[in-house]
């Protein structure tokens, strides 16, 4: 089982390395709402203006694999329905590419 896990978290890591150009770090947001629409999920942060998203196509703007947001989504449901804040890496803009493109998620345990 540690195995899989290890893949899998490297498998992740490994994923998104390629977005890491001009990363920020959002922690501590309390997701107030989350949408899955075309391969792309947006997410809402309580008491933030901003909206953070993550694609599996966006021309050369950061993108993500289909099982990298499948996995994601469930995190953040999880996070409204707990309460449980989460932590997550996003892109800043660059050239044509959207705002705050998510490259890596964590739920905080407390």
């Amino acid at each position: 089982m540690k195995k899989v896990i290890c893949a899998l978290a490297l498998g992740l890591a490994i994923s998104s390395a390629a977005n890491d150009a001009a990363a920020a770090t959002k922690s501590g947001c309390i997701v107030n709402t989350v949408q899955y629409d075309s391969g792309r999920i947006a997410v809402w942060c309580s008491g933030d203006a901003s909206i953070y998203y993550a694609f599996t196509s966006h021309g050369s703007c950061g993108t993500q694999p289909l099982d990298t947001l499948k996995l994601w989504l469930p995190i953040f449901e999880s996070a409204i329905l707990s309460g449980k804040k989460v932590d997550f890496e996003y892109n800043a803009a660059a050239g044509a590419c959207i705002d705050r493109n998510i490259t890596s998620v964590r739920l905080q345990r407390l």
